[in-house]
């Protein structure tokens, strides 16, 4: 019986940000219910809902059914959210060192900074 490749124990997101790297922008949409999640929409400043909602309207999805690109929150050389505290529940309920976490930081090894 073939073995599974050993996924890492994850403790910290510290230069990380993986799972930041396939959304292309803040999913305020709750695709299984097709709702809004307003309560974080809402709570956004607006400065930052205006910019969020300019990127979206230029937004190209991209072809061939490829990974949308790093979240336009993304800071790839902190490798954190540039905007954490008003990240959507999408983003918040992704659960540090469970398997969806663990599968990408596989996936993206190569891009994760080491511990400093």
């Amino acid at each position: 019986m073939p073995r599974s490749k050993q996924l890492p124990l994850i403790q910290s997101c510290q230069g990380c940000g993986v799972c930041c790297m396939h959304m292309g922008y803040p999913a305020f949409m709750n695709p299984a219910e097709g709702t809004y999640d307003t309560d974080y929409w809402l709570s956004m400043p607006d400065d930052l809902r205006d910019e969020l909602v300019a990127y979206i309207a230029g937004y190209i999805t991209p072809a061939d059914d490829e990974l949308d690109g790093p979240c336009f929150w993304f800071d790839q050389e902190t490798r954190q959210c540039k905007h954490h505290e008003h990240r959507p529940r999408v983003c918040r309920d992704f659960a540090v060192g469970e398997a969806g976490c663990r599968n990408w930081r596989w996936h993206y090894r190569h891009v994760i900074l080491p511990p400093h």
